[in-house]
């Protein structure tokens, strides 16, 4: 009998011995990953409707168009959006401050278009917001007949 606890006992130091050589105490690792990346400086300025078509007009009417136009931009900086505008034809009586714009559907608070300007400043970062204008048409008396068309390019550039 003391010969089976002697073997019983010895199995069951060994067992303990097993057990804690392969986890029970046994002490956990770890290691850590670092993620790095680097966001681009990203605007994006896409244009809903590009053609504004006034039709033919009577001399000495204004028309503010049906269609508005809508540009979105999206953009992960303070941006500003600028115009640059050509056309029409001022050797013909037609300049190009007869095209107007503004935000009003009916075209009361249209403002003449330079050739250059400043449409919107040091904008906050933004996902796809839509901007809605709508273009006027100043038809003058003094406009040849026959088929004029002006170029309106926005830009969105970030903010200095």
């Amino acid at each position: 009998m003391k010969r089976v606890l002697l073997t019983l006992l010895s199995a069951m130091l060994i067992a303990a011995g097993v057990a804690l050589q392969f986890g029970g105490g046994a002490t956990a690792e770890a290691s850590a990953v670092t993620v790095q990346v680097n966001s681009l400086e990203q605007i994006t300025l896409t244009m809903g409707n590009p053609t504004v078509d006034f039709g033919s007009m009577q001399p000495g009417t204004v028309v503010t168009s049906a269609t508005p136009v809508v540009f979105t931009v999206s953009s992960n900086v303070p941006y500003d959006v600028s115009y640059s505008a050509s056309g029409l034809d001022v050797t013909r009586g037609f300049p190009l401050s007869c095209l107007k714009w503004g935000l009003a559907a009916d075209g009361s608070d249209a403002a003449p278009l330079n050739q250059t300007g400043a449409f919107l400043a040091n904008e906050p970062k933004v996902t796809a917001r839509s901007i809605t204008h709508y273009y006027t048409l100043d038809m003058p008396w003094s406009a040849s007949p026959g088929a004029y068309a002006a170029s309106v390019i926005y830009t969105a550039v970030p903010h200095q």
